[in-house]
């Protein structure tokens, strides 16, 4: 999978809108039972990568928008490798988060491994932008990720140029 231009989706002034590239992956679980949501708005065919094959000590992360598109709202954050051409856009212009310690998704250290804590509520979701292209070949051979059918809902794709946020939410709209 090769990075596409982000589109316009969320705060119209965010500085990443049509200047960076990457691959969007959503965090949403259903919050009962932690796995992801049974449908999907963007297509009939899932892809699961394991957060842990994503999330690396040796990558930055960066806040880069909060909205909302009338119920959910959403968190980007920002995944890129330590000194690449992304990073030191992202260096320049956003927040940086610290990779083991933010109020969204981050990176718990234990003995054994890594675990990926996502940290979500009925009406937040987390959507993570990575940088960097994927072998998904690899992936699914090293078996870090695999794909399925599920249901779709709403159009089933994303809008040619996004959706703006909601300029009424009195949350989002700082």
């Amino acid at each position: 999978m090769k990075p596409y231009t982000k589109d316009h989706n969320g705060d119209p002034c965010s500085v990443i809108n049509g200047r960076l590239d990457g691959l969007f992956f959503s965090t949403a679980v259903d919050s009962q039972t932690n796995i992801p949501l049974p449908c999907s708005p963007f297509g009939p065919l899932r892809l699961h990568i394991s957060a842990r094959f994503l999330f690396q000590p040796n990558l930055h992360l960066y806040f880069a928008d909060f909205y909302c598109h009338y119920k959910v709202h959403y968190v980007t954050v920002i995944l890129t490798r330590k000194d690449s051409t992304a990073d030191n856009f992202c260096k320049e212009r956003l927040k940086e988060l610290d990779i083991h310690d933010n109020p969204f998704v981050y990176l718990k250290k234990s003995e054994a491994f890594n675990d990926i804590i996502v940290c979500h509520s009925s009406g937040l979701r987390i959507e993570v932008l990575y940088t960097e292209a994927l072998n998904i070949r690899k992936i699914i051979n090293k078996r870090k990720g695999h794909f399925n059918w599920v249901p779709v809902i709403g159009r089933g794709e994303s809008r040619p140029n996004g959706i703006p946020k909601n300029e009424n939410c009195t949350i989002c709209n700082l």
